[in-house]
């Protein structure tokens, strides 16, 4: 175990010795990524006061929000001016650019700042869920599966239309 440690350390070292991998740790500061294996999704803290124990969930309800965020980007189409379309296929279009840019940032705002949830039926299972809801200022081109399950929360998306 310590002749691999050694190996892995003596690799970064050699590794931080070439110019290009210099210019590229300055150049992303902080958020440079090493590479590796990621780390699992943790629990989280706990707190304990007298006899109960407080679990914080708030990493696991961030993990599930940057979830949601890919499955809007990602997968589910939006219908804007009559072009159907997902969020990228969207943003390639000149005259809706602009307005698909706006209302996809105040969704992105609207989900990351959603953090009270109500404990409801989940969609598929036959279980209870943490249900976390968001506004979504994009008309989706078919509806939502209400609530959008994820992995410790869902989110029920209330599509909200752009006033005339």
């Amino acid at each position: 175990m310590k002749k691999q440690f050694l190996h892995e350390a003596h690799n970064l070292q050699d590794k931080g010795k070439k110019t290009d991998y210099q210019e590229q740790l300055r150049d992303e500061g902080d958020n440079f990524d090493r590479g590796g294996a990621s780390r699992g999704a943790t629990l989280g803290s706990f707190k304990i006061r007298g006899c109960a124990v407080y679990i914080d969930l708030k990493p696991l309800l961030n993990d599930d929000k940057q979830s949601l965020l890919q499955t809007l980007d990602r997968h589910l189409k939006f219908n804007v001016d009559g072009n159907v379309g997902t969020i990228s296929q969207l943003l390639k279009n000149p005259k809706l650019a602009q307005y698909v840019k706006e209302r996809h940032e105040m969704t992105r705002r609207s989900v990351l700042r959603a953090d009270t949830f109500y404990i409801g039926q989940h969609p598929k299972k036959n279980r209870q869920t943490r249900i976390v809801e968001v506004n979504c200022f994009l008309q989706p081109a078919e509806p939502f599966t209400n609530p959008i399950p994820k992995d410790c929360f869902a989110f029920s998306l209330n599509v909200v239309t752009p006033q005339p």
